[in-house]
């Protein structure tokens, strides 16, 4: 128990430690919404493929932060899965 305590906060640690570029700077809030990255009258609502922006930040969709959330839910729900199970071994045991 002792060592998921300390992966989990080893990995949240490294998810929110600030990236040395944007450290110092006061966080400016800019638009990032431009027309060319909306759909065309052509091409309908659903977006062609490979016409999106590439993530610049960990935070950003498909970011270093996104990817790293996931895994840590799913090290979660995997965790929790593994002691269901263990305790439900141990409660057969017990009782025959």
């Amino acid at each position: 128990m002792r060592r998921a305590v300390l992966v989990l906060t080893l990995a949240l640690g490294v998810v929110w430690i600030p990236s040395p570029a944007r450290a110092g700077e006061p966080q400016v809030a800019t638009s990032t919404t431009s027309t060319s990255s909306l759909p065309s009258s052509e091409g309908g609502i659903i977006p062609k493929p490979n016409g999106g922006v590439a993530p610049t930040d960990s935070g950003d969709r498909g970011g270093a932060a996104q990817i790293a959330l996931f895994f840590i839910m799913l090290g979660a729900v995997s965790l929790i899965g593994f002691l269901a199970y263990r305790s439900s071994v141990k409660a057969r045991r017990t009782n025959p």
